[in-house]
């Protein structure tokens, strides 16, 4: 079948996307922002990454709210709500010394302005794009946060290094807080806007996108909830996610166990190449594949992957590991985004995101605690690869299952 072609609607809704999710990298350099705090406010560890914590439950918990401001009144209001908290979290943090204000401004503000913006850049550009085209472009709307820690990394490490961790945290809240906001007033209104009045051919449009859904796009978020595809689909995100965070969370101390390695940071930074080139592949493969049976490929690598991560005692194997994990990991992400849209349509498309990235809490709060909880009873991490790989063969009997479903419906 031949693919649609990109309008010029449709390349601006992604470069305004692209370029918003790398305004936003500065959430994945806490860790530098973290050691900064620690040496110049005399933190201890767990007050320096107590923000981090919050951020991630705040970022899942915001997100289907985030999604209905995108549903309602349009991705560019989402995207600028998420530059003024993003931005104005950022800013205040760079003006106290107090833990608790951390707390509110780090981990609340940039939590919520997080999600505000995953919620609205991916899922809006994939409304203002061809339906055929949906998988490639939630994947290169999606690497763009991955991909942005590659630059806003050592700008945060040059600034706290020579000037300080307020500096760092000033400059990246403004280039946030303008950039967000100036640039993403810009973001196209989408034709299916939930509340949008269409003209007979764009409403002859989407009603030839819905009936390409399992549900046709006529259930509310509240009726898609209580069906057992969302469910299903969730359990699915939750497997892929919770891998992730499991490595994630251990990289340096597995590299110290198993290989007798300080290179932890060098997993870190792999991981981090390899999650944003997953993104941009995960496109390709859910427009040749399906996007269920591009999860089946995922959730089978990683069930592999992780059931041989034991053996891998040398740096190197450690770190082609984490790269294929990572890739796997990073995929995930745009595949939910085009899942939402299979099942449930365009009509609520980043509410439906939203919920369906709740299980990205779980995984962060879960995926950390089942390592340490194997760990410190064991040893080694080998108890948590088994876990782990039972997660996986549950999310691939889900992905299967759902991969029927949505075949059934196109024909």
């Amino acid at each position: 079948m031949q693919k649609e072609k990109f309008t010029s609607v449709a390349i601006k809704a992604i470069v305004i996307a692209v370029i918003c999710n790398l305004l936003a990298g500065a959430q994945n350099c806490w860790s530098i922002l973290g050691k900064g705090m620690i040496s110049s406010y005399g933190w201890t560890a767990a007050q320096a990454s107590a923000p981090y914590t919050v951020l991630t439950i705040c970022a899942a918990s915001f997100a289907s709210v985030a999604g209905m401001i995108g549903d309602r009144k349009g991705p560019k209001y989402g995207i600028m709500l998420a530059g003024l908290l993003m931005g104005g979290g950022l800013i205040i943090s760079g003006f106290t010394t107090s833990p608790i204000v951390m707390i509110l401004s780090a981990g609340v503000m940039i939590g919520c302005g997080s999600t505000a913006l995953t919620a609205n850049t991916s899922p809006g550009a994939v409304k203002n794009s061809p339906a055929s085209r949906a998988g490639l472009v939630s994947g290169i709307c999606t690497a763009g946060m991955a991909l942005g820690s590659l630059y806003m990394s050592p700008l945060v490490n040059f600034l706290v290094n020579n000037f300080s961790v307020r500096t760092a945290f000033v400059t990246v809240g403004l280039i946030a807080l303008i950039g967000m906001i100036v640039i993403g007033s810009q973001m196209p209104t989408p034709p299916h806007l939930a509340t949008t009045v269409l003209t007979p051919e764009q409403e002859a449009e989407r009603a030839a996108r819905d009936a390409k859904t399992l549900y046709k796009s006529k259930l509310t978020p509240g009726q898609a909830v209580k069906t057992s595809p969302f469910w299903m689909m969730f359990i699915v995100y939750l497997c892929c996610q919770l891998l992730g965070n499991l490595v994630v969370s251990q990289a340096a101390s597995i590299a110290s166990v198993q290989a007798n390695w300080e290179g932890g940071y060098i997993l870190i930074m792999a991981l981090a190449l390899a999650n944003g080139s997953g993104r941009l592949l995960s496109g390709l493969f859910a427009d040749k594949f399906g996007t269920f049976g591009t999860y089946q490929i995922v959730l089978a690598i990683l069930g592999v992957v992780i059931a041989l991560f034991s053996f891998f005692r040398s740096p190197g194997l450690l770190i082609l590991g984490v790269i294929v994990i990572g890739v796997c990991y990073g995929a995930s992400v745009p595949l939910s985004v085009d899942a939402a849209r299979e099942l449930f349509g365009e009509k609520y498309l980043s509410t439906m995101t939203g919920l369906i990235w709740l299980a990205f809490g779980i995984s962060g709060i879960f995926g950390s605690s089942i390592a340490g909880w194997a760990f410190d009873r064991t040893g080694s991490y080998t108890g948590s690869y088994i876990m782990a790989v039972c997660f996986c063969i549950v999310g691939l009997i889900f992905a299967t299952l759902m991969r029927k479903k949505v075949l059934a419906a196109e024909k």
